[in-house]
């Protein structure tokens, strides 16, 4: 039994990776959907009596929610920590971290507005009602079986079984990690052009020799990114008229907030 949910490991994680195997996670290393996904696949051994609720059916389904909820939340952090240390490190007079800033924000922004469609309108709605059936139930086969719908409609209404789906928010989620690295390396290049002698002028220097080819490769990120969210766009809005249509309209508000997308 694997369960997918996309942490990269990192020093950043490992107290959080020894904590999971103490509570009987294993870690194995692995892929899924395309090549721009990078997992991780966690076990869970579930001890007596849990192993009853928690069987191998019920862990495949947490797998799959899993699978989709942790890599958006770990994209999401990764962007708010470039954000700090962007802010600890950059001038905002200069004129390329407005560029900077602005691709930022519209990065962060779809990733936190998916993230709460998921966990709000899907997760914690379900629960709650999840939640009230628990209360009446009258034995343990009860319990295993409004357990396992609850699973059934988060995974329905988060359409994490459309492989296409998935698919494309990946590749959403390998533009973010390309523009996470990219500002990343720059960020390293100006701290090493700070600790120079001249502290501001090297600082400007920088800029005056690498402005526009920052611009022009944050821009082509930018485009990138809004492809790739206009492609997710458009795989909802083709099954929009069908019996997911409310939850899919609320999707699309949120994804589509600008109005901007052929949808």
């Amino acid at each position: 039994r694997k369960m997918i949910v996309g942490l990269i490991i990192s020093s950043d994680n490992i107290d959080m990776i020894f904590e999971l195997i103490n509570w009987n996670f294993n870690f194995f290393s692995g892929e899924i959907y395309n090549e721009n996904s990078n997992l991780i696949l966690i076990n869970y051994n579930p001890p007596w009596p849990h192993n009853f609720i928690f069987n191998e059916n019920i862990l495949k389904m947490y797998n799959n929610i899993f699978n989709l909820v942790f890599p958006l939340k770990t994209s999401l952090t990764m962007m708010n920590q470039l954000w700090v240390e962007k802010k600890n490190i950059c001038n905002n007079n200069v004129n390329i971290f407005k560029i900077l800033d602005s691709v930022h924000a519209e990065f962060t922004c779809f990733l936190q507005n998916l993230i709460s469609f998921y966990m709000f309108d899907v997760i914690e709605v379900k629960f709650k009602q999840f939640f009230e059936k628990m209360s009446k139930c009258k034995d343990l086969e009860d319990l295993m079986k409004i357990h396992e719908e609850f699973l059934g409609e988060v995974i329905t209404n988060s359409f994490v079984k459309s492989k296409k789906i998935m698919r494309t928010i990946f590749d959403v989620l390998f533009v973010v990690r390309k523009f996470h690295n990219y500002v990343q390396n720059m960020l390293v290049n100006l701290t090493g052009a700070k600790v120079l002698n001249n502290e501001q002028n090297n600082f400007n220097n920088y800029f005056e020799e690498k402005g526009e080819q920052i611009k022009g490769e944050l821009l082509e990120l930018k485009d990138e990114f809004k492809l790739k969210v206009k492609n997710l766009i458009n795989c909802f809005s083709k099954i929009k008229n069908t019996k997911h249509f409310t939850i899919i309209s609320q999707l699309l508000a949120k994804l589509d907030y600008n109005n901007n997308m052929d949808i």
